[in-house]
């Protein structure tokens, strides 16, 4: 289930919290904007073609996804998350997860790191 982050207060709990679980939220505009220009974590922006494939792998940081267009699904432990624009998904560091981008395209994402 989706939750709707639409304060700066929220974003900001989110941006600074310890996440133990994988989480899907919706950002409105405004919140990614926020997030977008945010200090506090890393950022890095790719695209993806269709049918692009990750296979398990894990991070040392926490990783948030933000998608920008496209779909973008990820599994972690048998369970499916699927993003759709403005869809913030966070995915503790270590965790074991794989994704795959189906037949969107281009599939853009920014990618953030806490630091």
């Amino acid at each position: 289930m989706k939750k709707t982050i639409s304060t700066v207060d929220e974003l900001n709990e989110i941006i600074n919290g310890e996440w133990n679980d994988v989480t899907l939220f919706t950002l409105t505009e405004e919140m990614k904007e926020v997030l977008l220009a945010s200090p506090m974590v890393d950022k890095e922006y790719m695209t993806f073609n269709k049918n692009t494939v990750w296979e398990n792998h894990a991070h040392t940081r926490a990783q948030l996804l933000l998608v920008i267009a496209g779909r973008l699904t990820h599994v972690v432990r048998g369970d499916e998350f699927m993003q759709e624009p403005n869809d913030l998904l966070i995915v503790p560091k270590n965790l074991v997860h794989r994704a795959f981008s189906g037949k969107s395209k281009p599939l853009l994402v920014y990618v953030f790191y806490k630091k």
